[in-house]
């Protein structure tokens, strides 16, 4: 942290207090929903967040673990849907070697996590207990845009905090790369929903092969943009 801008530095300590208390309000208000849908999106999510690209031209990265994430939040009780998705981004912060790991930025993630799960599962089921079309049918959406904002805003935020690069081209880049990739997970998230009703807990496990296929389109295209960027340049 000495290293650490002062700015950046009260921003991260912010987002970790903010993370840490929405882990003490789960343990105090904790619920079990379905143990064995909570184990199975555990397990896939793991896998997905073993999944990892770097995104091009920006320092972060993403893997395929949202549509898991986006299914404990509208299915799980809230200490679940942490469990959930903070351990899948542990993983894809671990992803790396040893000696690139920075801890500090390992803590903001999974904090950051935290505190991006909070806010869409209070949004999700406060409203599903006001509108059943909500209930059943936009949750997806309304957790998808909620984690995708409370995600790539701050840490478009610390980036730029502890970079030379403005927030907003910062947001942008990571907007212009991201963005596709929530509008699909949300899509097949709800999908895979709405599958619940006749498949029950294991719909995660006919998810996983899906979103591997979409890793590897991924990864395709980001390594083929260096070569068009030149050809354009060329032309």
């Amino acid at each position: 942290m000495k290293r650490i801008p002062k700015p950046a530095a009260a921003f991260i300590t912010a987002v970790v207090m903010c993370g840490l208390a929405t882990f003490a309000y789960a343990v105090l208000h904790f619920e079990s929903n379905d143990t064995a849908r909570f184990a199975v999106l555990l397990m896939v999510a793991l896998l997905a967040g073993w999944l990892k690209l770097r995104l091009p031209g920006l320092n972060g990265n993403m893997s395929v673990n949202l549509p898991f994430i986006i299914l404990g939040v509208g299915e799980l009780g809230l200490l679940q849907a942490l469990i959930v998705a903070c351990a899948s981004t542990l993983v894809q912060s671990l992803k790396k070697p040893v000696r690139e790991i920075q801890p500090v930025q390992v803590i903001f993630n999974f904090f950051n996590m935290a505190l991006s799960v909070g806010l869409a599962h209070y949004f999700v089921q406060h409203s599903a207990h006001h509108s059943d079309i909500l209930a059943t049918g936009l949750r997806v959406i309304v957790a998808a845009v909620i984690l995708f904002l409370a995600n790539t805003v701050p840490v478009s935020a610390i980036i730029s905090l502890t970079e030379t690069e403005t927030f907003t081209k910062v947001w942008y880049g990571i907007s212009l790369c991201s963005f596709p990739y929530y509008v699909l997970s949300a899509g097949v998230a709800s999908i895979f929903d709405s599958l619940n009703h006749h498949i029950a807990w294991q719909a995660p496990l006919l998810l996983l092969p899906l979103m591997g296929a979409v890793y590897h389109c991924y990864k395709g295209y980001f390594l083929s943009l260096p070569h068009k960027m030149a050809s354009v340049a060329g032309h």
